[in-house]
């Protein structure tokens, strides 16, 4: 490295970079090692060094912020994406069960720890009983309530189960006009 101020002040820029933390006395040490210059010829390189390192960090940190909101971005589509994941799963659930309730599809259901089959082998008839029937019907309206909570169309639990009290009645007459 030749002794100009150019090569001095990219000296101690790179110490800078080296060292974020790098104290001027330190910085002047190794600086005076290496160029062999006065306190006086080191202060003025390092002032200028000071203010390209500034703007070198000024440059990191907005590029390190601008990498950071597009991973947050990243993020936001991945969870968009598992949403509509979730509710095509559902869809799909509904779907396959509502078959299985026409007898579209065959299927095999456990009755008494026995496997059994939807249709008649013979026959081809739908035997499904009742049971199994209600049982299907209970998940496809499980399915669909899990996908309107993901929608955020539905009525919260406790205002659908909560019963109108005999005061509330009585204040609901007071309010109807004859």
């Amino acid at each position: 490295m030749t002794n100009t101020p150019a090569s001095r002040q990219l000296y101690i820029l790179n110490l800078l970079r080296a060292d974020d933390i790098l104290s001027s006395g330190d910085g002047f040490q190794r600086y005076s090692k290496k160029f062999q210059k006065s306190r006086r010829t080191f202060t003025k390189d390092w002032e200028k060094a000071n203010i390209v390192h500034k703007e070198y960090r000024g440059k990191v940190n907005a590029a390190r912020e601008d990498a950071s909101i597009i991973v947050e971005v990243e993020a936001v589509k991945q969870g968009l994406k598992s949403k509509i994941d979730r509710a095509l799963f559902y869809q799909n659930q509904i779907d396959i069960m509502e078959m299985q309730l026409t007898g579209a599809a065959q299927f095999t259901f456990i009755v008494a720890n026995k496997p059994v089959k939807s249709h008649n082998t013979k026959t081809g008839e739908f035997i499904l009983p009742i049971e199994k029937q209600n049982e299907i019907r209970d998940q496809i309206k499980s399915y669909q309530t899990e996908l309107s909570k993901m929608e955020g169309d539905y009525i919260t639990a406790k205002f659908a189960q909560e019963p109108i009290t005999a005061i509330e009645i009585t204040v609901i007459r007071n309010e109807i006009k004859y």
